[in-house]
């Protein structure tokens, strides 16, 4: 018994603190996204003359911290993708040139940089990828010609981007989101 009353008393002794005594923390750094077009996965919804269809980006966060997305800005209404014949965008289709195939995107208005809020708050993890199909948010003109039958288009690149770093559990890669006007 006295044994252990011993133990217990050595294990709740007072240690006092110099003055001066820290510690030492750092903050991450966030650098910018990238977010490219992907082939893969392919879009469910294709795009045809006055319809609406997906777009797959890739996002890419090099930052040791994860970066919330709530937000894409879009370019002007009449700025329009590059019809393209192959899914690696290497070989420009002559017969569905931007200015052909009025490509853009959805709610896109006659004022670069807009703000369309997402449906859902994308979370990019740290140091990593999000391959994400934006759902319905391209459209076709409705004068857009047969030569842009089985076209792959780059889509404009978005102005901006509203995002925060911190935490967050990383969204599930692929995923789908959307805006609205």
């Amino acid at each position: 018994m006295l044994v252990a009353g011993v133990a217990f008393g050595a294990t709740n002794w007072t240690v006092g603190l110099n003055g001066g005594s820290s510690g030492h923390g750092q903050a991450a750094s966030v650098a910018n996204l990238t977010i490219t077009a992907s082939a893969v996965p392919s879009p469910v919804n294709l795009v045809y003359p006055g319809a609406f269809g997906d777009a797959v980006v890739t996002i890419t966060n090099t930052s040791t911290a994860p970066v919330t997305i709530t937000a894409v800005n879009l370019p002007t209404s009449t700025t329009y993708a590059t019809g393209y014949t192959n899914s690696t965008l290497a070989t420009l289709n002559t017969n569905c040139t931007a200015a052909q195939g009025t490509v853009a995107w959805r709610y896109a208005t006659g004022v670069s940089g807009t703000s369309h809020t997402l449906t859902t708050a994308l979370v990019v993890g740290s140091s990593s990828t999000l391959t994400v199909t934006f759902t319905n948010d391209v459209t076709m003109g409705t004068s857009a010609p047969t030569g842009c039958k089985s076209t792959y288009f780059a889509m404009p690149s978005f102005t901006a981007i509203t995002a925060t770093a911190g935490s967050g559990t990383p969204t599930v890669s692929p995923a789908t989101d959307a805006w609205t006007s």
